[in-house]
């Protein structure tokens, strides 16, 4: 049994559905007596989320790495219900959602531990910048089309020059997001792994590399770039990069804690969602 007091509901409100879902929701939380607030993901508060006994998000993936990100790692669990089609993270359907729950308040239902990333940038041996980032944090040249050169480091350990469109550094949940399409592997979501993931290298040794989720990579921005650098995380967050900075990623102390379906797994929705069907013509 999880006692649940308090709920905080976060609603993508870009979604025709969300209005009536969202009603249909605080009714049955306030007939078991549960408090419910509200935050609607395009209003612009970016302020941290942290005294919820369980965060219900409506919308798809992306509303949930906002969700995520304002948790900053506190141990809240996140129930996402998509309004669209199933998704890697938020795989209750929007007709499962009063079963989905009844479960969860129930201790029915798995609560899996997700891979941070805790990210800073230095520069002039001052940190400018940190966040926490859910998928992945995506190095690359700012507009310009043009090959950019980094240095990378695991531990401290050279791994040598990247020469290309960039580079990916991702959670094994963000592994099928931006990694996947530049040529990174699938890795099960609760793996503790980082995986590096050159950007349409120019030289064909660059690999995707999976490490372990002890191990901290360091990117090095080289002098003489052809074009300015951006750091982008999540897709939702960004800063501009300089010649001679340097961007750390490694694991955060916490970790995201997200509530699984029982009707489907990680991998049917990878079948699903890639059309495997394990014939020769597949």
């Amino acid at each position: 049994m999880n006692v649940v007091k308090s709920v905080l509901l976060y609603i993508n409100t870009s979604k025709s559905e969300t209005s009536i879902l969202q009603e249909k929701i605080e009714d049955f939380l306030h007939s078991l007596s549960i408090n419910v607030d509200k935050i609607y993901s395009l209003k612009g508060d970016h302020s941290e989320i942290k005294d919820y006994d369980l965060v219900i998000t409506l919308g798809g993936d992306g509303t949930v790495l906002q969700a995520l990100r304002r948790i900053r790692g506190y141990q809240i669990p996140i129930l996402g219900i998509n309004l669209g089609t199933v998704g890697f993270i938020t795989e209750i359907s929007s007709e499962e959602w009063k079963e989905a729950l009844n479960k969860f308040l129930n201790g029915e239902l798995r609560v899996s531990n997700r891979t941070l990333l805790d990210i800073r940038v230095e520069r002039d041996n001052k940190v400018i910048f940190s966040t926490i980032g859910v998928n992945d944090g995506i190095i690359t040249a700012n507009n310009i089309k043009a090959i950019i050169e980094l240095k990378a480091y695991f531990s401290n350990i050279e791994i040598g020059e990247i020469h290309g469109d960039g580079v990916i550094i991702s959670t094994p949940t963000g592994s099928t997001a931006y990694s996947l399409a530049a040529g990174g592997p699938i890795i099960n979501p609760e793996m503790n792994a980082l995986v590096f993931t050159p950007i349409c290298p120019y030289s064909l040794s660059n690999r995707p590399i999976v490490t372990g989720g002890d191990e901290e990579i360091m990117i090095k921005i080289n002098y003489n770039q052809r074009a300015s650098l951006l750091l982008t995380v999540d897709g939702q967050e960004s800063l501009e990069l300089e010649e001679g900075d340097t961007v750390y990623f490694k694991e955060y102390e916490r970790f995201a804690r997200i509530v699984m379906s029982d009707k489907r797994s990680f991998f049917d929705v990878l079948r699903t969602k890639f059309k495997w069907s394990g014939g020769p013509r597949a």
